[in-house]
C-alpha cells in the first residue's frame, strides 16, 4: 500500500490562495483609480478653463474701456469751439500764432490723459498742421490706411506696422466739422499708447506661475503686446492652430500648443473693433500638477497595497492550510506507529476538522492508557513551559509590532493630511476658479484648522513611536545657532501675532557661528516649548534667549502666561498628561509634546 506524502501539496494550496487573494484585492483599485483620476483631470481642466474665461472677459472689458476712453477724449476735443476756431484760423492764415496755439492746446490735452502718446491734426489734403510730436508737422498721411476713412466718420485703425518705421501703431480719428455747414475741414487724430494694452495683458492675476494673456494682430499674426517670456519679440509672426482660429473671427477654448510650443489650457476671443485676437493661457503641466501628484501618490499607495495583499495572502493561506496539514501530519505519524503524535485541537477551528482531530487524539489515548500517567506529567510540564515561552515571545513580538505599526501608520497618514490641508488652502485662496459663500468659507477654515491639528497629532505620534521603537538617531552635524533661532521666529511669529503677543528671540553674541549637534531634534524641542508658551499666554510677551553657559548652549523660554503649578511638574512630562481637564478643553493638545 502506497502512502501519499501529505506535505507535498502545502506549497500549491498556499500559492493558489495567495494569488486569489491578491487578484481580488488589486484588480478593483487597478480599474477604479485611473477612472477617478481621469475624472479629476477633466474637472480640473474645466475649472481652469472657466477661470481663463473669466480672465479673458475681464481683459476684454478693460480693452473696451480703453477704446471707449480714447473715443470720448477725441469727441470732447473735436466738439470744443476753441479747437475749431484755432484750426480754421491756421487753414485761412488769419492768425500767425495759430499753429503754436494749436500745438500748445494739443500738448495740454495730451498731458491729462494716458490713452494716446501723440495727438495731431491734418487737413483734408493729408498734411499734418499740428502735432505734439513736432517732427511730424508738415508730413503727409494721405498714403496711410486711416486717411481716407477718417475724412467722413469717426474711425479707429486697428493696429498695423508702418512700412517706413516698422513701428506698431493704432490710430483713432474724428473729423473736425464746420458747425455752420457741416463741412469737414480737417481731422483730429490720436496715436494710441499700446504700452497700456501691454500693461493690461501682463497683469497675471488669477493665472498662476505660467499663465499669460496676449493680443495677436490680424496683420501678419504679430504680437500686439509683449510676451512675459524672453525671446519672443512683438514684431515677428506667430502661427499656431489657436491663433489661426481666433484670427478667423472664432471664439473657443481647449488644450493646444501655444506660440512657444508649450502645451497649454487656453481660451481665445476675437476682438472685431481692433481686428485682433485675445488669448488667455496657462501651462497644462501647472494646471494639472495636483492631479499628477495624486497619480504619483496612488502609485506609491498601490505598491503598498500590493505588499499588504501579499502579506495578508500569506497570513490567511497559512491560517487556512494549517489545520489540513496538521491533520495530515498527525495521521501519517499514527499510521507509522508513533502513538505519541497528537493533533493540537486548539489550533484547529471548532468544526468538522476539529472533531476529526479530537477523534485522532482519543484513538491514541486508548492505545497509550497504561503508560499515560508518567508521560502525561512530563508532557504537561513540557507543554506548560513551551506555552509560557511562546506567550512571552508573542508578547514581545506584539509590543514590537505595535510600535512599528504606529510609526508606519503615522507616517502614511501624514500624506493624505498634507493633501487635505493643501487643497483646503487652494480653495480658501480661491485658486483654480473655486467660488463659495461666506458660510462655506467658515466650513473650509474649520476643515483647515482641524486638518492642521490632526497633522500635528500624527507628527507627535510618529515621533513618540520612533523613540519607543528605538529608531530615533541623533545627528552630529554643524549648524548655526543664529540661523536656527531665526527659523524658530519665522515659524512661530504668526501664532504670536494672532494673539497680539510680543515675541522676541535673542541669541548670545558669545556663541560660536557654528556648533555640532542635531539641529532638527533641538528645533523640535524648542518649537514645542515656544508653541506651548504662546498657547498658554493670553496677554503680554514670550521671550526666547539662546545663551552660552560655560561650554554649553542654553535655550530659555519665558512667558507671561498661566504657568505650571508645582504639583503638576512631576507628571507634566509623562505621556498623555496635562495639568487638568479644563486646560485640555480650553487649549487642546494630546499631552505628547513635553513627553517627546
Amino acid at each position: 500500500m502506497t502512502t501519499t506524502q501529505p506535505t507535498q501539496y502545502r506549497g500549491r494550496i498556499r500559492f493558489a490562495l495567495i494569488i486569489t487573494f491578491m487578484v481580488l484585492t488589486i484588480i478593483p483599485p487597478a480599474f477604479l483609480v485611473p477612472f477617478v483620476l481621469g475624472q479629476m483631470a477633466t474637472q480640473v481642466q474645466q475649472q481652469v478653463t472657466n477661470q481663463l474665461e473669466s480672465v479673458a472677459g475681464l481683459k476684454t472689458a478693460q480693452i473696451e474701456t480703453y477704446i471707449n476712453n480714447g473715443k470720448q477724449i477725441l469727441e470732447l476735443m473735436a466738439s470744443e469751439e476753441e479747437l475749431y476756431e484755432t484750426f480754421a484760423d491756421v487753414l485761412q492764415g488769419n492768425n500767425p500764432q495759430g499753429a503754436s496755439e494749436l500745438i500748445a492746446y494739443l500738448n495740454d490735452k495730451l498731458a491729462i490723459q494716458d490713452i494716446f502718446r501723440e495727438l495731431f491734426i491734418y487737413n483734408t489734403e493729408g498734411i499734418i498742421s499740428a502735432s505734439t510730436a513736432e517732427v511730424q508737422i508738415s508730413k503727409r498721411v494721405v498714403n496711410l490706411p486711416y486717411f481716407e476713412p477718417s475724412l467722413s466718420e469717426e474711425y479707429i485703425k486697428s493696429p498695423y506696422y508702418e512700412i517706413s518705421s516698422r513701428d506698431l501703431n493704432m490710430v483713432f480719428t474724428i473729423p473736425i466739422i464746420n458747425p455752420g455747414d457741416d463741412e469737414v475741414i480737417g481731422v483730429l487724430a490720436g496715436r494710441a499708447d499700446l504700452s497700456v494694452l501691454s500693461q493690461i495683458m501682463l497683469d497675471r492675476n488669477g493665472l498662476g506661475e505660467t499663465g499669460e494673456t496676449y493680443l495677436v494682430s490680424l496683420q501678419n499674426s504679430y504680437l500686439l503686446t509683449e510676451s512675459r517670456f524672453e525671446g519672443y519679440p512683438i514684431n515677428r509672426s506667430y502661427r499656431t492652430e489657436a491663433i489661426n482660429t481666433v484670427l478667423n473671427g472664432q471664439n473657443g477654448s481647449g488644450v493646444f500648443a501655444d506660440y512657444r510650443g508649450e502645451t497649454v489650457i487656453g481660451v481665445y476671443r476675437w476682438l472685431p473693433e481692433i481686428q485682433s485676437g485675445l488669448l488667455a493661457e496657462i501651462d497644462e503641466a501647472e494646471a494639472l500638477a495636483n492631479v499628477r501628484n495624486l497619480s504619483q501618490i496612488n502609485l506609491i499607495v498601490g505598491g503598498g497595497i500590493v505588499l499588504i495583499a501579499v502579506g495578508l495572502g500569506i497570513f490567511y493561506a497559512n491560517r487556512l492550510t494549517r489545520p489540513i496539514i496538521e491533520l495530515a501530519d498527525t495521521a501519517k505519524g499514527l499510521a507509522q506507529g508513533d502513538y505519541s503524535k497528537r493533533v493540537d485541537v486548539d489550533r484547529i477551528p471548532k468544526n468538522e476538522l476539529g472533531a476529526l482531530g479530537e477523534s485522532f487524539n482519543q484513538m491514541a489515548d486508548a492505545v497509550q492508557q497504561r503508560k499515560k500517567e508518567l508521560e502525561d506529567v512530563n508532557e504537561s510540564l513540557k507543554k506548560a513551559r513551551d506555552e509560557a515561552l511562546a506567550a512571552q515571545r508573542i508578547a514581545n513580538e506584539n509590543s514590537r509590532l505595535k510600535s512599528e505599526f504606529l510609526s508606519t501608520m503615522s507616517h502614511e497618514l501624514r500624506t493624505p493630511m498634507n493633501a487635505i490641508e493643501g487643497f483646503t488652502g487652494i480653495m480658501l485662496k480661491r485658486m483654480a476658479g473655486v467660488e463659495y459663500n461666506e458660510k462655506a468659507e467658515r466650513y473650509l477654515q474649520k476643515v483647515q484648522s482641524n486638518s492642521r491639528r490632526l497633522l500635528a497629532l500624527i507628527n507627535d505620534f510618529l515621533d513618540l513611536s520612533r523613540i519607543e521603537s528605538g529608531r530615533l538617531e541623533l545627528a552630529n552635524l554643524p549648524y548655526s545657532p543664529k540661523e536656527m533661532a531665526q527659523k524658530w521666529r519665522d515659524n512661530l511669529v504668526v501664532l504670536a501675532d494672532e494673539k497680539g503677543l510680543r515675541f522676541d528671540v535673542k541669541v548670545d553674541d558669545n556663541l560660536p557661528d557654528s556648533i555640532h549637534g542635531d539641529e532638527e531634534s533641538i528645533s523640535k524641542i524648542a518649537i514645542n516649548l515656544i508653541g506651548n508658551a504662546i498657547k498658554f499666554t493670553e496677554t503680554g510677551a514670550v521671550t526666547v534667549n539662546v545663551e552660552k553657559q560655560d561650554e554649553n548652549m542654553a535655550i530659555i523660554v519665558q512667558d507671561t502666561g498661566i504657568g505650571i503649578p508645582p504639583h503638576a511638574r512631576e507628571f507634566i512630562f509623562d505621556e498623555f498628561r496635562q495639568v487638568d481637564q479644563s486646560s485640555k478643553r480650553v487649549h487642546g493638545g494630546t499631552g505628547l509634546g513635553l513627553a517627546i
